[in-house]
């Protein structure tokens, strides 16, 4: 866009063809990162009365800084701009360490009884820290200036496993277990607006059992039933990064004054601190059948999740005003079949075959924040999916695979009660959706020696688009690999 000089117009108030309009600023953003990511994993498989395994990672951010402008206006361009932020992640990172031990009484993996126990312990840091840049300079390279947000907090979860597979005779096998954790939140705080809030440590304790009971009727046929308690807690993103606030009246975010005017503790930076562990109580009744050459399995699972961790929006909290976080809600009630079948040798010597059907229904059971909810589905949940993949080995050298997958309807986010509809009515296009999607892939692999492999193929062969949120998966692609094994 130019002016009648020629110039470029990047924002402003212009005037087309008699029209008037404001055009609002480009911003820019450039990123400098240094991330350092090691794990270790030891272990011992003697299959005798004693196995043990120490796995241990750790990621650091050692560099995370954003640079963003808050745009150009005018004839200016991006390069020349000088207001903008700078946010520094630095010190951002996790640590986890698993030890693990398995026991055999009778010294052998036939052992009745057979034994496993561990410790975990994480610990994960937000740092974010988000300064103005110093007026008079390039927003690329000036220094940081006086504070403008900040994110910080901490979190650690500490926890003892004991399992016990038991072969009770031989048709029978219980495996009982359980799980007890402790998780701790502390040093949380935020700064907005020029208001710091420091929030007050927390600390839960879980304890979730388990416990699995499988009958092999005969040769043929396998049947199991099982139930688990999961418990998930909140990430130290989730406790402490900024709440965002939408005006329903006007569906933009307030102005700092309109901020201040709010009652507390929504008029100065705040999160949902608060968060309650989410609690999944789930059974699974299985029946397998074993063919002459595959296994077919069927299965019906439910759970019943209490206190989920979902993003939603609060309209019943702060009145004429939409909440922007993730929320506990109430009650949700997942039901679902699913059955899997795998062959080989399928009306053919080499040809195999496996897939798998999976229909689930989860809707929302109870929600005091938003009782609208009640009723509506769970987002990220297909209602369908099914993958198919069908392999021929031509020969001891020579395979040719294809693979057909599938997911049905499912919605990005919670219902908006306000609205009455979903936020995304139309799934296949770019934006805050999640897209249905019917892809088919095809892959020839030969095998050049007993180390070295070639493979040519093609992913979403017929060029299938579909998006998540707001990302376009990949249309068509063709690869080309060579494989060495030690």
């Amino acid at each position: 866009m130019t002016n009648g000089a020629g110039q470029t117009v990047y924002a402003g108030n212009v005037a087309i063809d008699g029209r008037h309009y404001t055009v609002a600023a480009p911003a820019a953003a450039t990123q400098l990162s240094e991330y350092y990511m090691n794990g270790l994993k030891i272990k011992s498989s003697t299959g005798g009365h004693w196995d043990w395994e120490v796995d241990a990672s750790d990621f650091t951010e050692a560099q995370d800084d954003v640079r963003t402008s808050f745009g150009n206006t005018g004839i200016i361009p991006s390069s020349a701009a000088t207001a903008g932020t700078i946010a520094i992640g630095d010190g951002t990172g996790w640590k986890n360490l698993d030890l693990r031990g398995d026991f055999r009484p009778d010294g052998n993996l036939n052992s009745t009884h057979q034994l496993s126990f561990g410790y975990h312990v994480d610990d994960y840091i937000l740092q974010s820290i988000t300064d103005s840049l110093m007026s008079g300079s390039n927003w690329n390279s000036s220094a940081p200036g006086t504070l403008f947000l900040n994110s910080m907090g901490q979190t650690q979860t500490q926890a003892l496993y004991i399992q016990d597979a038991w072969k009770m005779a031989q048709a029978w096998k219980l495996i009982v277990g359980g799980r007890l954790e402790n998780w701790q939140a502390f040093d949380g705080s935020n700064y907005a607006n020029g208001s710091n809030v420091v929030y007050q440590n927390r600390s839960f304790n879980a304890i979730s059992p388990k416990i699995s009971l499988s009958y092999q009727a005969s040769e043929d046929w396998d049947f199991r039933g099982s139930f688990g308690r999961g418990t998930r807690f909140p990430t130290v993103g989730e406790l402490f990064a900024n709440v965002g606030l939408t005006n329903l009246s006007t569906g933009t975010t307030p102005t700092p004054a309109q901020v201040m005017a709010l009652p507390a503790p929504y008029n100065q930076p705040t999160n949902n601190p608060d968060l309650l562990p989410e609690t999944v109580d789930a059974w699974e009744l299985t029946a397998e059948r074993w063919l002459g050459s595959g296994l077919w399995r069927n299965s019906l699972f439910t759970e019943f999740k209490q206190n989920a961790l979902i993003s939603q929006t609060d309209v019943m909290t702060l009145p004429g005003y939409a909440i922007n976080t993730v929320q506990n809600v109430d009650g949700v009630r997942t039901i679902g079949y699913e059955s899997v079948l795998e062959m080989n040798d399928l009306w053919k010597r080499g040809l195999d075959f496996s897939g798998s059907v999976t229909l689930v229904n989860s809707i929302i059971t109870a929600d005091a924040r938003n009782p609208g909810l009640v009723g509506t589905l769970q987002p990220r949940i297909p209602d369908f999916r099914t993958t198919l993949t069908g392999t021929y080995h031509i020969n001891e050298r020579l395979l040719f695979s294809v693979d057909y997958r599938f997911s049905g309807r499912q919605h990005v986010a919670l219902y908006n009660t306000a609205t009455h509809s979903y936020t995304d009515p139309n799934p296949d296009v770019y934006g805050n959706t999640v897209s249905d999607y019917s892809v088919v892939d095809a892959k020839v692999l030969y095998k050049v020696g007993k180390r070295w492999s070639a493979s040519l193929g093609a992913n979403n062969i017929t060029n299938c688009q579909y998006f998540v949120n707001p990302n376009p998966y990949p249309m068509r692609t063709w690869f080309a690999s060579g494989k060495y094994d030690l």
